[in-house]
């Protein structure tokens, strides 16, 4: 008897972890869509441009949303002149 129940116990616990399983990526699956519902997209000449510090005559920089200079979250877009190309790099920061 106590190896019937020992099975029943293991068989539930089966079931719940994969009902768990399949269910949270349906979760991210929601998250994800929300999101993309709320982008935006901006066009270039829809934005403010300035000369880019640290980089080549001619390359612009314009802020996208967020602060760079404090924590959180930013986005920047970069024109750069012609042919320039950027050398290996890393970023000091966790951003995306």
């Amino acid at each position: 008897m106590a190896a019937a129940t020992q099975n029943i116990a293991k068989t539930r616990t089966t079931l719940l972890l994969s009902a768990f399983v399949s269910v949270v990526p349906l979760g991210f699956a929601i998250v994800s869509a929300q999101g993309a519902e709320s982008a935006n997209i901006i066009q270039p000449d829809a934005l403010t441009w300035a000369p880019a510090q640290g980089f080549p005559s001619g390359a612009q920089i314009a802020e996208l949303y967020g602060d760079p200079s404090k924590n959180g979250p930013f986005a920047l877009r970069l024109k750069f002149p012609a042919g320039y190309e950027p050398a290996t790099h890393s970023h000091s920061t966790d951003g995306l």
